[in-house]
């Protein structure tokens, strides 16, 4: 198993002191290129490389805070064997820490469908052997098994308009899976802003979400300038938590680049799961605004 020794940037935390949830993309990344490095295929995350990583799908799970001063270790391994798309398996870990964390608590788990693509536009190719019969199969810990609902309601939608900065792309020329998934978040809360519930507001009625997880389907990432936007409908509102359906397409063409379930779960100010008044989920899935 491949370890990746963590150190917490003051920049990688959010407005609450805990590691923004879309970071974890970034350790998982690099602990892959670390991999991918110690076998002479860094070039691959060199401007100048011929091939790219890109994920096919990922699933990511969210399980403990953590904040700045901890001490985080990722493991990587491989899940599941195959040429063209392996299974990689990742998870950091929470040693005891300045905020209390009990040892080796699970922060994050994820699994990803990684392939390795040309930059020139041809397909996948073959991820060399020695990539594969030397990652450690090890038996790490993958997300829970979740299911996206059976049927999407008929529920107001919403959009969120982006245009990609340079800042956000790496050598590849693609976007960076960091800011792809603080997109993610950022239409959330506008689409709930829209419905008449932003932030304060929630907070004001003594509640706030927390993210426990996304299921993406990744076919395409855009590029410096293109023009973006994300559509988000609340298609599963249960008492105690949520499912979004979000969906990144290119403006222009429409060209659907990214599908993803987000799913979280409702707290008090105390942090402990609870159930806000039903105008809250009702208001956001309706679309009509009670202030």
């Amino acid at each position: 198993m491949l370890v990746l020794r963590v150190e917490i940037r003051p920049a990688d935390c959010d407005s609450y002191g805990h590691v923004n949830n879309a970071v974890y993309m970034t350790y998982f990344e690099q602990a892959l290129a670390q991999w991918v490095t110690s076998h002479g295929y860094g070039h691959d995350w060199q401007s100048e490389g011929e091939c790219s990583w890109q994920p096919e799908s990922l699933s990511l799970e969210y399980r403990q805070k953590v904040s700045y001063g901890d001490t985080l270790e990722g493991h990587l391994w491989l899940a599941r064997a195959h040429p063209m798309q392996p299974t990689l398996g990742f998870e950091v870990i929470a040693a005891a820490s300045a905020s209390g964390n009990d040892p080796a608590v699970a922060a994050f788990r994820a699994a990803g469908v990684w392939t390795r693509k040309r930059r020139d536009g041809g397909g996948p190719e073959e991820i060399p052997g020695e990539l594969l019969t030397e990652l450690p199969r090890a038996p790490g810990v993958l997300p829970h098994d979740w299911r996206p609902p059976s049927a999407t309601p008929e529920v107001q939608e919403y959009r969120w308009d982006h245009r990609v900065g340079l800042s956000e792309v790496g050598p590849t020329r693609r976007v960076h899976l960091e800011a792809l998934y603080c997109w993610l978040e950022e239409s959330i809360l506008d689409a709930s802003t829209q419905a008449g519930w932003p932030l304060e507001r929630w907070l004001a009625a003594g509640f706030l979400t927390l993210q426990t997880r996304h299921t993406t389907e990744i076919l395409s990432l855009p590029g410096a300038g293109d023009v973006v936007y994300i559509k988000s409908r609340l298609v599963e509102a249960r008492r105690l938590g949520g499912t979004w359906l979000l969906q990144v397409e290119r403006a222009g063409d429409g060209q659907v680049l990214v599908r993803d379930y987000s799913t979280g779960v409702h707290l008090n100010l105390q942090g402990r799961p609870a159930s806000p008044p039903l105008q809250i989920t009702q208001d956001i899935q309706s679309g009509v605004t009670h202030i």
